[in-house]
């Protein structure tokens, strides 16, 4: 077992050792040495990993190899074993093995993120601010009379409990359970939507809307919406109005496939134009997560977390 251990550390120390030698920074003093602190802990982890599998196997397959045939006087199974370890380790070097590794390390480290963006919200936080968008409950997360049942005005289906749960089970009782279960197959493909926009792990607020989305539209509308959040700011837009214009284009654009609401607002014959109609119903919603996100956080920690979705 040493010397499957100490074979796995000299792998793992070859490897580590060269994967540093190809992290590429740019040659600016201190950008350069900001940039080799930042990507040597994935190339330590990504080179190490691959030379400690190979180094480790290694020896313990010689090791097998010795207790079966090793009795002969006129060999060195030193030899064999250390030149074996040589030879995996630059092994381990070479640039596949290494890509490979490091596309390993990356999807983890992406795991990690995505893992960590999730548990910065509660279950409860999004019941309140799901239900609060739907108007089922309150900003506190107390019942309204739509909870307990209401016909979607839409598709005129009846909705149940605080997501507006519709045929997901049977009335009122078990509907919060099914709403979880229906919105939280959708939580890892949120998490991984915004930090590939490039939305901040701290940025309850998007998360939040990104969930709303995707229990209030087709499950194709809410992977768009980090993208359109991150547009809408590079546009200049801040706050509720970027979240706005986000959800509005989570929706094609216009809004053109939020053909429900725009339904609800021609039937009422609404004096507003197709895109009007989505973004008015978006910014309600924004408006009712914000407000349960700064109740959540208090008003001194909402100033200090919210201005991260571009308030």
């Amino acid at each position: 077992m040493k010397r499957i251990l100490l074979g796995g550390l000299v792998g793992a120390a070859l490897g580590a050792a060269v994967q540093l030698g190809t992290i590429n920074c740019p040659k600016i003093p201190l950008l350069e040495l900001g940039c080799v602190a930042w990507k040597a802990p994935g190339a330590i982890a990504s080179g190490a990993t691959t030379g400690f599998i190979y180094g480790a196997v290694a020896v313990a397959g010689l090791g097998l190899l010795r207790r079966k045939y090793g009795h002969s006087d006129e060999f060195d199974w030193r030899i064999l074993t250390w030149g074996s370890i040589g030879a995996l380790g630059l092994f381990s070097l070479y640039p596949p093995t290494l890509n490979a590794t490091q596309g390993l390390a990356d999807r983890a480290t992406q795991r990690v993120k995505e893992t960590i963006f999730l548990g910065s919200v509660s279950q409860d936080l999004i019941r309140r601010a799901i239900g609060h968008a739907e108007g089922n409950l309150t900003v506190s997360g107390e019942l309204t009379s739509l909870y307990y049942g209401h016909t979607d005005p839409g598709n005129g289906v009846r909705n149940f409990g605080y997501c507006s749960n519709q045929n997901r089970t049977s009335g009122v009782n078990g509907a919060d359970e099914s709403c979880d279960r229906y919105i939280g197959q959708f939580k890892p493909r949120a998490a991984k939507e915004l930090l590939l926009a490039g939305i901040d792990l701290k940025d309850k607020e998007a998360l939040l809307n990104t969930l709303d989305l995707a229990n209030q539209a087709n499950p194709r509308t809410f992977p768009r919406f980090p993208h359109k959040l991150s547009e809408a700011r590079e546009k200049g837009l801040q706050g509720i109005e970027a979240i706005t214009y986000a959800r509005v284009q989570s929706f094609g654009t216009g809004g053109r496939e939020a053909t429900g609401l725009i339904g609800i607002c021609r039937r009422e014959n609404r004096p507003v134009t197709d895109e009007e109609c989505v973004a008015y119903d978006q910014r309600r919603r924004a408006k009712a997560i914000r407000k349960v996100l700064e109740r959540e956080l208090g008003n001194n920690a909402a100033n200090a977390e919210i201005p991260s979705s571009g308030s």
